[in-house]
């Protein structure tokens, strides 16, 4: 994702059950609304009226399905929110 897009947490994909507890801690589940404010030099999203700031070890570790009017399909927060397409 980039900075200002929104979506929907689709889901987490992590084998480290700590991670996985700090995330449902700060709010991240399926379901969730959730938008990107930056990316560098640690990523910020918002969910809801929460602003959360995770590295990116965490960020990769979402996947977020990007709403429909901005073409994407989910992806991670890369946080891995990199839904469909690479970047170099």
């Amino acid at each position: 994702m980039d900075p200002g897009q929104e979506g929907e947490v689709a889901y987490l994909q992590t084998r480290d059950p700590k991670k996985l507890q700090k995330s449902i801690a700060m709010g991240v589940l399926p379901g969730v609304s959730i938008k990107l404010l930056q990316r560098f030099p640690t990523y910020v999203f918002q969910l809801g009226l929460s602003q959360v700031a995770v590295d990116k070890k965490i960020a990769d570790e979402v996947y977020v399905r990007i709403k429909s009017s901005q073409k994407a399909p989910p992806q991670g927060l890369g946080l891995r929110f990199r839904w469909g397409r690479r970047r170099a």
